[in-house]
């Protein structure tokens, strides 16, 4: 996993999914004010990340952890490895994600239950990450992706 750009990581958190024995990593960095971008289900850090945040131990029934703040946060470089993941064992699948405040999504009908949880406001902010790289990039992107389309509004009308 590279950072797509220059950034700052500011949380991780590191938890064992419910019923397995595999650690993972969940690492949030803000590239300005109003845009953070996340990785979730990492199983191995960067040298440099491990060397600041070292190997934060996990209890054997743990199956979910707070984020915790990284002060102070750590600089990082547009195309730097920041981590390793083969993702959720079972799955092979791992989460990148962009919340931007300058977004306004409305939740559909079916999530209103979501509507002041914590799932409710990161949809309220999700946008497709890909929408912010260059188009020739962000077509590659898509291009491996079944749906060819990740921003919310696109994935409630295709459903």
């Amino acid at each position: 996993m590279y950072a797509p750009v220059d950034s700052y990581l500011i949380l991780q958190t590191r938890y064992r999914l419910q019923g397995l024995k595999e650690v993972h990593w969940r690492l949030i960095f803000q590239v300005g004010c109003e845009i953070v971008y996340r990785f979730d289900h990492v199983d191995t850090l960067s040298d440099k990340l491990l060397k600041h945040l070292g190997n934060i131990p996990v209890n054997e029934d743990q199956n979910s952890a707070p984020n915790v703040a990284i002060n102070p946060p750590i600089k990082i470089k547009g195309g730097e490895l920041i981590a390793y993941t083969q993702g959720i064992p079972q799955l092979g699948q791992w989460d990148f994600g962009l919340s931007d405040i300058s977004k306004n999504n409305e939740l559909p009908k079916r999530l209103k239950n979501f509507q002041n949880k914590p799932a409710g406001r990161q949809y309220k902010y999700s946008a497709c990450p890909y929408d912010y790289y260059p188009a020739d990039i962000k077509k590659k992107y898509l291009k491996k992706m079944k749906g060819k389309k990740c921003n919310p509004k696109e994935i409630e009308k295709n459903k």
